[in-house]
């Protein structure tokens, strides 16, 4: 090895060293496609944008997993697309470290119309529509609130086996601010899995309102339990 190679690669090592310190190498995004049953979906259309305009597309695999790598830290729109299920879109700022999203798409909702003809009676004229009333302002949202903080225990069985992981919830906040009907998506453990699934059904929230009135919602929770 010459003298010059010597010092390119001191230099190249030196620069991986600037950028990692500060956070400027290429990062991703991952995440898995779930059904509302919690299920995973094969072949997703799996599409990310930036500014929305499309960067790069993939279909999420067999596990219903997907990633987009070589990312430079910022926001990212990320859409999941299935036929007979409702698109996912979600925000995703990237920025020191990978994200993970979990797509959960809702069922399609069905549509038919109906048409119901009949002869127009002699001497009889055709009635002229009324005009519409005016549609109410809507569109103003606003989000659950949790009343109460989320502390969930750390098993002490999955302690002594020395157990750590992460543990995704998908569930509904309901009119009442109740949660239930709680879907595991994702569970490293089966102690953590009841663990998490007990102190989500003790959350009460503040329900999302929607122009003024509670309407349902659905949550996701990540749960990391983590050893010192």
């Amino acid at each position: 090895m010459t003298r010059a190679d010597s010092w390119v690669r001191v230099v190249s090592f030196a620069v991986i060293l600037l950028l990692v310190s500060t956070g400027c190498l290429a990062q991703s995004i991952s995440g898995v496609v779930y059904d509302p049953d919690g299920s995973v979906v094969q072949n997703a259309r799996v599409l990310l944008m930036r500014d929305y305009s499309k960067l790069k597309e993939t279909k999420s695999g067999e596990a219903g997993e997907f990633a987009f790598s070589g990312l430079e830290p910022g926001m990212y729109q990320l859409q999941v697309k299935q036929e007979r299920l409702s698109l996912f879109q979600q925000t995703v700022l990237v920025g020191k470290a990978g994200e993970r999203v979990y797509a959960v798409l809702p069922l399609a909702r069905e549509s038919e119309a109906v048409q119901i003809n009949a002869r127009l009676a002699s001497g009889v004229r055709r009635s002229e529509r009324p005009p519409g009333k005016a549609g109410h302002s809507g569109g103003q949202v606003e989000p659950a609130i949790s009343l109460q903080p989320l502390r969930p225990a750390y098993p002490p069985s999955a302690i002594a086996r020395g157990v750590e992981g992460v543990v995704v919830l998908y569930a509904t906040i309901n009119t009442n601010g109740a949660v239930s009907d709680p879907i595991v998506l994702e569970s490293a453990d089966q102690d953590l899995e009841k663990e998490a699934l007990q102190a989500t059904r003790d959350l009460l929230y503040q329900p999302m309102k929607l122009n003024g009135h509670p309407v349902p919602c659905q949550v996701t929770i990540l749960f990391d339990f983590k050893l010192e």
